[in-house]
């Protein structure tokens, strides 16, 4: 069974202010050298990684609205440093 995951785009007030937010992750990943890629980090890894693989989505929701659709590709845990 596929799992999404729903997620509030705190500060996002539209669709295109958060493709330009990630836009600008991209860019500023290319930057420092990184592998440029869309990633989303939150506190907990969902308890189920691997329904989500199988086909799950994050849905942003924007000003209380479900309004965006994104595949989910990987899920990982990374070392967060200097609280960023």
């Amino acid at each position: 069974m596929t799992i999404n995951l729903l997620k509030m785009s705190v500060g996002v007030e539209s669709i295109k202010q958060l493709e330009q937010k990630q836009i600008q992750k991209l860019s500023d990943a290319v930057n420092r050298s990184e592998k440029p890629e869309i990633i989303h980090i939150t506190r907990n890894t969902p308890r189920r990684t691997n329904e989500v693989l199988q086909g799950g989505s994050i849905y942003w929701v924007i000003k209380r609205f479900v309004l965006v659709r994104q595949k989910v590709k990987d899920v990982r845990q990374i070392e967060v440093k200097n609280g960023k």
